[in-house]
């Protein structure tokens, strides 16, 4: 080993005593990171020994990270999301039914962001000057079926996508109420 360098995995206390003594009367450079010990005389030529030692570092370095690297599991967990996103009519994820809705509560989750201010020309809620011709000229069913499978700006079922045809009549209901 004279002149040479030295990279050893510390597996136990004998090699890291004899690595201590050897270092104590010769004149070298020793690193330890972890269980990685890096031993290197300082004899002879100083830049060679320099590039050596940084050569060294470097190869300890790396195998020091290999060593560090979590599991799956670790990783996973640390970067798991921290919220989620819900689309306004889009089924929440998880959602349980809890019984019937009510006309009013699909309107309010489904209906009342176009239905309230007449966006693009939809009906607004319980307003006689807007319901009135399209019930007189297609009748409540006529515009169920408009509802069902979508007319100008309005896509199919509104923009409740968890709603039954049923629930769209209950909501036509709730739009039409004292119209009729």
């Amino acid at each position: 080993m004279a002149g040479g360098s030295l990279l050893l995995l510390l597996d136990d206390i004998a090699t890291f005593t004899q690595i201590i003594l050897k270092a104590i009367a010769a004149p070298t450079f020793v690193v330890i990171i972890g269980s990685i010990i890096i031993y290197t005389p300082l004899n002879g030529d100083i830049p060679m020994k320099l590039k050596q030692l940084v050569t060294l570092a470097v190869v300890a370095l790396t195998l020091f990270s290999v060593q560090a690297f979590e599991s799956n599991d670790d990783l996973k967990a640390r970067i798991q999301p921290v919220g989620s996103v819900h689309i306004a009519g889009a089924a929440a994820a998880g959602a349980v039914a809890s019984g019937p809705r009510s006309g009013e509560d699909i309107y309010k989750g489904a209906c009342a962001a176009c239905h309230t201010s007449g966006v693009l020309g939809a009906p607004k809620t319980q307003n006689a000057g807007d319901w009135g011709p399209r019930l007189a000229e297609k009748g409540k069913k006529g515009v169920w079926r408009n509802a069902i499978k979508g007319i100008n700006a309005m896509p199919p079922m509104g923009a409740c996508g968890d709603c039954s045809e049923d629930d769209i009549m209950a909501a036509i209901d709730y739009m039409i109420e004292g119209v009729e």
